[in-house]
């Protein structure tokens, strides 16, 4: 919202001690309006007023100076003004609007507010940024009183063929005016629910997301209008019709923003430990995600990363109203979700569906499952959520790829925990690692992409002492090993020469600038990626010219009896051969004859086509390193 200082008047009138009952009956609805407007435009996630006055059954000299008032502070640029009046109208001898007050009489009009005196005020305070908003019999001839010159045009519920006048006249700016009926029609009250029919439209339209159009996350009066129209239409036919004057001036002035909560903040700064939380939850299932405290992703398992956040380009740290808007539902769920999730009143436990459209596997229904997470002090700590397959479009394609990711992702997770003990032991991987790392030289900023348990990032570290790394793994239990390896560090420094990020390569190097790294090292890695092209490319984007790629993968020819068997060699010749080491040996070599159609995918010549066609020159290729199973590559971005 652009105006920083949002006031309003409500004034409701039920009363009228000066009337016999069947001259001007008292009113059940003014009170429920104003104090059911008051709370939508005082909450923080809706109307955010900063000032609203609540006038309940005043005499009319109140009234004149409280609306005189608002439309004085709205002569601000800065401020937006805003008068609601509930209450009866009656019309006088030249079928012109007062608005009734308590102490108002028959045939006695200098105890009511004429709508002419409210066009008075504001010619001579010249508001900026006005909104009136008047539900009362005939309210529709009010705006014959905002009128300047000339003939009336004819009034009409379209905003296409609504008044237009000239607000110069006026010496105002943004002023629109919306009434509850046209100048003949009464209007009429829903005793069921206790509220005018046309302001019980009006807080649906301000305190839901229907009034919007699209992704707008505003409700402008344009909005309202539209709105209220649609459902006075629909639930009462023409008994009463809604009128809109100044719509070209204020039509785009906002009413109420519907935001979720936590989506204008900052993500909470991360916890240590919340990690281990979520390593504990998330695991190997369907779809799952950590929100912290104000919801936005502090992480998410590998189905989610494989079927939502990948293809959305969702990153940790967002909040987790991008997903949303990305719905199908959108607009049920963020309804929804903007009732139930209020502040100092929030479910310790939320259930609900939630219609995802994938490109791939057309639609699916996501069967959501909340629960907030409690820390040690009693409070809300974080969130974890699942979201429970109900159904899925093209189905047999998407559990085929539940199955292999999950299936890999196992795999990896297996593999790191042998993986230092049987690989990173293995001194022709020492070597390899070596070798990857001396073709970078010393940079500043370095990528570590498909980090490991961190063999790369510590002989960085190691040999250039102001070198800081960005190391980024996918799989959680490498990810662990590693920041168990950073923790233990004793050199303070160093440590915070490593940011060590968990998730997808791609998706991580989508929030980087371009041309912010001096190089990138890839150990072993390429073979895993899904698109070896579409990460060289985000590699080149984010180098800088003269940036250094180094990098290692397998390829056709690689044989990975040879390798473990030069392992087993290796172990034995150090005498660390034992029943132990011996199964965690033959799992490690399960785990790479389960990944070996991965291992095997690429030619040398493919290899090299990623590499160049990405933009890179490559300087040196180097075939036969880590027991002639890997390739070695240096390439420059020029």
């Amino acid at each position: 919202m652009t105006s920083e200082n949002r006031v309003a008047v409500l004034i409701g009138n039920c009363t009228y001690p000066n009337f016999r009952e069947d001259e001007l009956p008292a009113l059940t609805t003014p009170l429920n309006d104003i104090r059911g407007l008051r709370k939508t435009l005082l909450d923080p996630a809706r109307g955010r007023f900063n000032n609203v006055d609540m006038v309940p059954d005043a005499e009319s000299q109140d009234i004149r100076d409280k609306i005189e008032n608002v439309i004085k502070v709205a002569s601000n640029p800065d401020t937006l003004g805003l008068i609601f009046y509930s209450g009866h109208g009656l019309l006088d001898s030249d079928d012109r609007l007062h608005l009734t007050a308590k102490d108002s009489k028959p045939e006695t009009w200098n105890r009511t507010i004429p709508v002419s005196d409210i066009a008075k005020w504001i010619r001579l305070h010249a508001p900026q940024q006005l909104i009136i908003l008047l539900d009362c019999c005939y309210s529709g001839a009010g705006l014959r009183d905002m009128e300047v010159k000339g003939p009336m045009s004819p009034a009409t519920p379209t905003l296409e063929t609504t008044v237009s006048e000239n607000l110069d006249q006026l010496n105002a700016k943004g002023v629109v005016m919306i009434t509850a009926t046209t100048s003949v029609q009464q209007a009429r009250g829903d005793k069921a629910k206790g509220f005018g029919i046309f302001t019980k439209h009006i807080l649906d339209g301000l305190d839901t997301v229907s009034a919007r159009k699209g992704k707008k996350k505003i409700v402008t009066v344009r909005d309202l209008y539209n709105y209220v129209c649609r459902k006075m239409e629909l639930e009462h036919g023409n008994l009463q019709t809604p009128m809109i004057w100044g719509v070209e001036s204020g039509g785009e002035l906002v009413m109420s923003e519907a935001t979720l909560l936590g989506r204008n903040s900052k993500p909470v700064a991360s916890t240590t430990g919340w990690y281990q939380v979520s390593q504990d939850i998330l695991d190997h299932v369907a779809p799952s995600y950590i929100l912290d405290r104000k919801y936005h992703f502090l992480d998410w398992n590998t189905s989610f990363e494989c079927f939502v956040a990948q293809p959305l380009g969702l990153r940790r740290g967002e909040h987790v109203g991008v997903f949303l808007d990305n719905l199908q539902n959108s607009e049920e769920v963020e309804k929804r979700s903007l009732g139930k999730f209020r502040p100092n009143s929030i479910p310790s436990v939320d259930v609900e569906v939630l219609e995802y459209g994938s490109k791939e596997y057309g639609l699916i229904v996501f069967n959501k499952i909340a629960t907030q997470i409690i820390g040690q002090n009693g409070r809300l700590r974080a969130w974890c959520v699942n979201l429970n397959v109900s159904s899925v479009q093209r189905n047999v394609k998407f559990w085929k790829k539940m199955h292999e990711n999950l299936q890999r992702e196992l795999n990896w997770s297996k593999y790191a925990a042998r993986y230092d003990t049987i690989i990173g032991s293995f001194p022709e991987h020492a070597k390899l690692v070596e070798r990857v790392v001396s073709k970078v030289g010393e940079p500043g900023r370095c990528l570590d992409l498909g980090a490991g348990t961190g063999s790369v990032t510590f002989s960085l570290l190691r040999r250039c002492p102001s070198a800081e790394v960005l190391a980024i793994e996918k799989n959680g239990t490498m990810v662990d090993c590693m920041r168990r390896k950073v923790d233990l560090l004793a050199d303070l420094e160093l440590k915070k020469r490593i940011i060590l990020y968990k998730g997808d390569i791609t998706s991580r190097l989508r929030q980087e600038a371009d041309q912010t790294f001096d190089a990138c090292m890839m150990c072993n890695v390429l073979f895993a990626l899904e698109d070896p092209s579409e990460v060289m490319r985000a590699v080149f984007r984010v180098l800088r010219p003269g940036g250094v790629l180094s990098l290692s993968t397998s390829h056709t020819d690689t044989d990975i009896d040879q390798l473990f068997a030069e392992i087993e060699k290796s172990l034995r010749s150090r005498k660390m051969w034992n029943n132990q080491i011996e199964e965690e040996w033959n799992d490690a070599y399960a785990r790479n004859l389960e990944m070996k159609d991965l291992i095997n995918r690429d030619s040398l010549q493919e290899i090299r086509r990623y590499v160049e066609d990405a933009g890179f020159k490559i300087t040196e290729f180097e075939p036969g390193h880590y027991v002639n199973c890997v390739v070695v590559i240096k390439a420059l971005r020029e």
